[in-house]
């Protein structure tokens, strides 16, 4: 009986001493579930979608804030070579008026959202993708999720996040 005392005793110890809160990440502050609802965060809205094809996969789970054609045409450094890729020409991109953001996923089947906000106060931009997976397919799918923003502030910076949830039915 003495055994198994000791043994529930240290059993709860470990419990309590184990069981934290988790801590936020640095990619994940502000909180990413939140932000919406706090007022220092506003969402920035004359984005644009753009597509950009022909990217190799080495650039898959990079962030990327271009805002000159230099960076710009150094994409397409590594490309595929399937179908029109070899002659692909890139968007034309006012970069006097806009920043280019983007961040490449690899999923499943799925649909996305893409939310931009900024806080003036942190000098912050914040890129947010709620990618909802919808099948459990496994055909590989390559989200490029490039937005055109505003010209962004000098000294601002720009954090990328995302949240994945599933919705199979």
């Amino acid at each position: 009986m003495k055994k198994l005392s000791i043994l529930l005793l240290a059993f709860f110890m470990l419990l309590i001493v184990g069981c934290k809160n988790e801590q936020p990440t640095l990619y994940s502050l502000p909180d990413k579930y939140t932000i919406q609802n706090d007022t220092n965060w506003v969402v920035v809205m004359d984005t644009m979608s753009i597509d950009i094809r022909c990217l190799s996969f080495d650039k898959l789970n990079n962030n990327y804030v271009i805002d000159d054609s230099i960076s710009y045409n150094q994409l397409l450094q590594t490309r595929w070579e399937y179908w029109d890729c070899p002659n692909y020409q890139l968007p034309l991109i006012d970069f006097t008026q806009y920043t280019l953001i983007g961040y490449m996923t690899k999923t499943g089947p799925c649909e996305i959202k893409r939310t931009v906000y900024k806080n003036d106060s942190q000098r912050k931009y914040y890129y947010l993708i709620n990618i909802t997976i919808t099948s459990w397919d496994k055909i590989l799918v390559v989200n490029d999720n490039w937005l055109l923003v505003p010209k962004i502030n000098p000294g601002y910076t720009f954090v990328f996040d995302t949240i994945m949830t599933y919705n199979i039915k």
